[in-house]
């Protein structure tokens, strides 16, 4: 009885420590400036991947910033692939554009929930030795990336 329970509880930690595995996904976070919260979508607009990036320029037509946009990669992540996150968040504010601020490289620490409760079970093992211990995460460099949803002004009619 006492076997079925520590499995039993194996399986139960397994299922809910499978959502805990975090510090791997690439990250996306925005920041809405002054009343454009509502304007955040849930699905982005239409045609955001082809959003217009100005890297070295800046806009000539008059423009309001929505949002600030951070993107942050995991281990080997490419700044294609940050840029793709970055102009799909743009286009959840319905954005025009987006301009580059920087890229930079981050220091992140991982967490395996997997591994934290397969090492639990194997604490409870009778015939366990140290080899049989999975790694539950590490450090590493990765690359953030920092832009700018902008929406053009609309021009005065004369």
């Amino acid at each position: 009885m006492l076997n079925s329970f520590f499995k039993l509880s194996f399986l139960f930690l397994v299922a809910v420590q499978l959502s805990a595995c975090f510090g791997y996904a690439i990250q996306t976070s925005s920041f809405a400036t002054k009343n454009y919260r509502s304007y955040k979508k849930s699905a982005p607009a239409k045609g955001w991947e082809m959003l217009r990036v100005y890297e070295d320029e800046q806009p000539e037509r008059p423009y309001e910033v929505l949002a600030e946009i951070v993107v942050t990669g995991s281990s080997g992540t490419t700044e294609s692939s940050l840029l793709r996150k970055a102009r799909k968040e743009a286009g959840r504010y319905e954005a025009d554009a987006l301009i580059f601020v920087e890229i930079r490289e981050v220091f992140r620490s991982t967490f395996n929930g997997f591994a934290f409760a397969a090492n639990l079970a194997t604490a409870f093992s009778e015939d366990t030795c140290d080899d049989d211990y999975l790694e539950m995460g590490g450090e590493y460099d990765a690359l953030e990336l920092e832009a700018r949803a902008i929406r053009f002004k609309k021009e005065a009619k004369e």
